[in-house]
């Protein structure tokens, strides 16, 4: 990547423009963490860059162009040209955007000190202005200049200080904290999107060893009860015999105990038991919380509609929240596996293992009843798809021109009735899917 970003800033320069590596990219050069992508800042306006690119035979892409940004493809290499900017007037969501005249000007507009270094490309001297290297030697996250002011010009920054903090494992400074705590008093949801906050949020789950450190910072500021009140209203939750901890920190347990290969996974752990809050009850000897994995669907639906999930991850989380409650037992017949792992879907089934041991790590009571409960649900479903794999309707030996032929009737519901009718009696007994016992059965039913 860096080869490729090199032959970028070195057309920039031979053109007389200056040029420099910018952000997240020399916070991670400085910290000899590997990068992700590199973002480039120069002295060219964005037209200069749309038009020398183009000459060089590079696709540029105008991204953010009323910003002052392009995207230059170089193989298989996107990267951000961005002219030196300094914000003018901002309102806590959008900034009205004038060029600098200088790499100095552009650093001092940035949010936290350890994103505000520059590094020269041809002599990898590092522009430090605001004691970025200092605080990444404190493992500290502090803004440039005045918190306060930082945070008003745009709201989101209290959270990406969050979120900072947790993939970096860094603090919060003491002034940047208590900002945090006065501003988040404002009325300044309504100025941040939320599009904005689940993408801080999904970086988070996807780059943290322990993303409860973000959630537990925006928990004691104020801020998770504005953005996130169900998540909230779980703290100091008591729950019974079963758990250590409270429904919050189980879930904060839980969520850690995922690792960040599965972000997915990870929303499931924060949603599963929101459901617990409503469906506690006590009955004279400890709480229940029966039926909770239902109550916790419909809470994370409403949640994730709110933060505009996609349709694929709505149905992917509702569908683990909604079976995470699942106990193999010995006696468990294998028509029970089966209705099981039909209803789930049996691409769910290790993802489930996954969120399950997760879930048992947060009880705070060890995991090794979980471990044979996952041992034995395995050799037990292995052996049931060796045998037959009857899961869905489309398994079955006859189909719905099977069922038209036989009933004399046209395409319509009572087709997928009489398909329902079969497939409970295969699930029962997988010994009757074949063409000729469904067949002689439609007959009869």
């Amino acid at each position: 990547m860096r080869e490729k970003a090199n032959s970028i800033v070195s057309i920039l320069r031979k053109k007389g423009f200056a040029v420099y590596y910018v952000g997240g990219c020399v916070r991670d050069m400085v910290m000899n963490k590997p990068i992700s992508d590199i973002d480039i800042a120069t002295s060219a306006q964005p037209y200069d860059c749309i038009d020398i690119f183009i000459k060089e035979g590079f696709r540029v892409i105008p991204t953010g162009i009323d910003h002052g940004t392009v995207t230059v493809v170089c193989g298989d290499y996107n990267f951000e040209v961005t002219t030196f900017r300094k914000d003018v007037v901002c309102d806590g969501r959008n900034a009205t955007i004038k060029f600098a005249d200088s790499i100095e000007e552009d650093l001092s507009r940035r949010d936290f000190t350890i994103n505000a270094m520059a590094l020269c490309p041809f002599t990898d001297k590092v522009i430090d202005l605001f004691g970025g290297r200092k605080d990444i030697n404190k493992k500290i996250i502090a803004t440039v200049g005045d918190p306060n002011e930082r945070f008003r010009e745009d709201y989101l920054r209290m959270i990406r200080a969050f979120r900072f903090a947790s993939i970096l494992d860094f603090t919060l400074n003491t002034e940047v904290f208590f900002s945090i705590i006065r501003l988040n008093k404002e009325d300044w949801l309504d100025k941040v999107s939320v599009e904005r906050i689940k993408l801080e949020l999904d970086k988070c789950f996807s780059k943290s060893d322990t993303p409860s450190k973000m959630i537990n910072g925006m928990m004691y500021t104020g801020v998770l009860e504005k953005i996130l009140p169900e998540i909230y209203n779980c703290v100091g939750v008591e729950q019974n015999k079963h758990h250590r901890y409270d429904v919050y920190l189980h879930t904060m347990k839980a969520l850690d105990a995922i690792l960040k290969e599965h972000p997915n996974i990870r929303w499931v752990a924060l949603f599963h038991d929101l459901g617990k809050v409503p469906a506690r009850r006590y009955d004279g000897k400890d709480y229940t919380f029966h039926n909770h994995e239902f109550y916790s669907e419909e809470i994370s639906l409403d949640i994730m509609r709110r933060f505009k999930f996609s349709n694929k991850d709505i149905g992917y989380i509702t569908n683990l929240i909604r079976h995470h409650m699942f106990k193999c037992s010995y006696e468990m017949k294998n028509s029970a596996i089966r209705r099981f792992v039909a209803s789930l879907g049996l691409e769910y089934v290790d993802d489930l293992y996954i969120l399950k041991y997760a879930d048992r790590v947060g009880k705070g009571r060890g995991v090794g009843e979980l471990d044979l409960d996952n041992t034995q649900f395995k050799i037990r479903l292995k052996k049931i798809l060796d045998e037959d794999k009857i899961l869905k309707i489309k398994d079955l030996a006859v189909d719905g021109r099977d069922v038209m032929r036989i009933k004399n009737i046209f395409p319509s519901r009572e087709v997928g009735k009489y398909l329902k009718q079969l497939y409970e009696l295969v699930l029962e007994r997988p010994v009757l899917n074949t063409k000729e016992r469904l067949e002689a059965l439609l007959e009869k039913l």
